[in-house]
């Protein structure tokens, strides 16, 4: 009986110990934490990108905010964990490698080692899902678009984008002409014109840099564009703007 007496009061000794002071942990945040990961932790090799997303984010809220150092270093290895695991699976994809190192950066990047991991682990996962979910779910047409929207000013747009979406190159180009009704090469032209005259309209930048800053070989192909799809020069353009 006194053995038991003494075995109780040391670990209520221990339990007292673990939240106390900033470089305890809190025995009953402990426990919510492991036991919400773990529960999770079977649904990430399998899980629908946007459920998954969901999930975690729900699970995120199941417990209060980690408050000591030695909370949020423990926290940080847990997601550090589930970030590895989602990482691993979309490495399955073909041509993830640019998005994943995006990822990485979003999850280091401005991050002290004990600051709360929380929102940079909410922003590299949403980044990952976002693209699983796109690959797995949208059709190769609206892939090519967002993959176009994002990379408008590439010089070499179908090789790089079939690369990344994993995609053969004429299967590509048929199938986004087919569903959007131009080539891919007058959709990027259309992204380009665009950003340029909003280029013009918002800035004083010289016509020639924003000829090549829109992937144009040369001015003279700038005008042209401007000329065929607006009816105006570079000059009329910017004239109206500051009118406005």
């Amino acid at each position: 009986m006194r053995k038991r007496e003494e075995k109780n009061s040391s670990t209520d000794a221990e339990t007292k110990l673990v939240v106390r002071g900033n470089s305890s942990v809190r025995a009953e945040w402990l426990s919510r934490v492991t036991s919400t990961w773990q529960s999770l932790a079977p649904n990430i090799p399998c899980a629908n990108p946007r459920e998954l997303m969901q999930q975690i984010e729900t699970a995120m809220s199941l417990y209060p905010p980690a408050e000591t150092i030695a909370e949020r270093l423990l926290l940080r290895c847990i997601l550090l964990e589930c970030f590895i695991q989602v990482t691993a699976r979309i490495a399955r994809i073909p041509g993830s490698d640019d998005v994943r190192s995006r990822s990485r950066r979003l999850w280091t990047g401005g991050q002290q080692r004990l600051d709360d991991p929380t929102e940079s682990f909410q922003s590299a996962m949403r980044l990952l899902l976002r693209y699983a979910d796109d690959v797995t779910d949208k059709p190769l047409h609206e892939r090519a678009r967002r993959w176009l929207d994002a990379n408008w000013n590439s010089r070499t747009p179908l090789r790089r984008m079939a690369a990344d979406l994993g995609a053969d190159e004429r299967t590509l180009t048929r199938h986004f002409r087919a569903a959007v009704g131009v080539t891919l090469k007058e959709y990027q032209r259309q992204l380009q014109l665009a950003r340029g005259v909003q280029l013009l309209r918002e800035t004083n930048i010289k016509v020639e840099a924003i000829a090549l800053l829109i992937g144009c070989q040369s001015k003279t192909t700038f005008y042209r564009m401007l000329r065929k799809t607006t009816g105006q020069r570079p000059a009329d353009i910017r004239r109206s703007s500051n009118q406005c």
